[in-house]
């Protein structure tokens, strides 16, 4: 048994609730360059259209 008083369980929540927030927190984007995609595709820059 587990007994918790309104202080606690409202601590544990704001600290639950915070890590959700920083875990869903939009991602910054990154690109990768015309080089790296031909490279990955196995085609040539000429190829890729700009």
């Amino acid at each position: 048994m587990v007994i918790m008083n309104i202080d606690d369980l409202k601590e544990a929540f704001t600290a639950w609730n915070q890590e959700q927030i920083k875990a869903n927190a939009p991602k910054e984007e990154t690109y990768i360059t015309a080089k790296e995609t031909a490279k990955m595709l196995g085609v040539t820059l000429s190829t890729l259209w700009r």
